[in-house]
């Protein structure tokens, strides 16, 4: 961080009036070139909600990079989420943005770090090892705005413990009712007694990020019996990386999808799963039996 002047330090509630102005000067200068007036009209108004602002700033790991009084950069993180990152138009090139994220970053010790990166942040949080999971689109008083999804760091995969039912089920029990959304709430309700003594028969692989599981998958013999991702989590690649290790346990594998379950589908074609054939199956859905094999 060039400047033998400047100073890394924590948010303090005097700063607000500052931030907020940097903030603003960042969007609207900084971000001129990958979004239009609109957009950042729509995301810096100049007429911020300051108790908001102020709340949430105290309430997170928030800091500075203070010069001679005036503030040039400004982040905070939730955990392992960066949440914001700004340094002002008139300090780009010192080395601020990255002195005050490699400072987020040693705070939260996190195993997995995650960022919602503008079009224009993208770059430089992929030089600093993030890579792209997916682009959205986020709306702001009725205004789309494109960013980036972004991690850093690598989970882990491992069989399920006793002490894994609660979140094991919660995930099966939501994951259930977002995808199929077309079969009656209480089915699902109705068959979570069983379902814990049935993933104890079973092989389940979780992946856990943070010591928090965010998906898993079931193998039954050759059957994968279920695939879940948290919402939270999916377009990560996380279902593919259970996927490939359930792979490397079997040299064949089977499963079940409902056929109104079009987006399920395309994603285990992807992963190398064949439609074998399409039958009658349960709640009287129609369902794609579907095969992969090692080659």
């Amino acid at each position: 961080m060039e400047g033998k002047n400047s100073v890394l330090r924590p948010y303090a509630a005097g700063d607000l009036e500052q931030v907020l102005a940097l903030f603003f000067d960042a969007v609207q200068k900084t971000c001129a070139k990958e979004y239009t007036k609109a957009q950042r009209d729509a995301w810096a108004d100049g007429n911020p909600d300051k108790a908001a602002w102020q709340e949430s700033l105290l309430a997170q790991d928030a800091w500075v990079v203070e010069e001679k009084g005036q503030i040039l950069a400004f982040g905070d993180r939730a955990e392992g989420y960066m949440d914001r990152l700004y340094v002002s138009p008139k300090a780009q090139g010192k080395g601020l943005g990255k002195a005050l994220l490699q400072r987020l970053e040693e705070r939260a010790q996190a195993q997995v770090l995650t960022v919602h990166a503008s079009l224009t942040a993208e770059p430089f949080f992929a030089s600093q090892g993030y890579r792209r999971c997916y682009r959205e689109e986020v709306e702001r008083k009725g205004v789309l705005l494109p960013r980036y999804r972004m991690k850093k760091g690598q989970g882990q995969c491992r069989l399920a413990k006793e002490e894994d039912k609660e979140p094991l089920c919660t995930l099966w029990l939501s994951g259930n009712r977002k995808a199929h959304d077309f079969v009656p709430v209480d089915v699902w309700k109705e068959a979570l007694p069983a379902l814990w003594p049935q993933m104890q028969q079973a092989e389940v692989l979780v992946w856990e990020e943070n010591q928090k599981i965010v998906g898993f998958c079931g193998l039954v013999g050759e059957e994968v019996a279920g695939l879940f991702v948290e919402e939270a989590h999916q377009r990560e690649g996380i279902g593919a990386k259970l996927l490939t290790e359930a792979k490397q346990r079997r040299d064949r594998l089977t499963l079940h999808v409902f056929a109104q379950n079009t987006r399920a589908k395309a994603f285990y074609e992807r992963e190398g799963f064949l439609a074998a054939e399409e039958q009658d199956g349960l709640f009287g859905q129609r369902e794609w039996n579907m095969v992969w094999r090692r080659s």
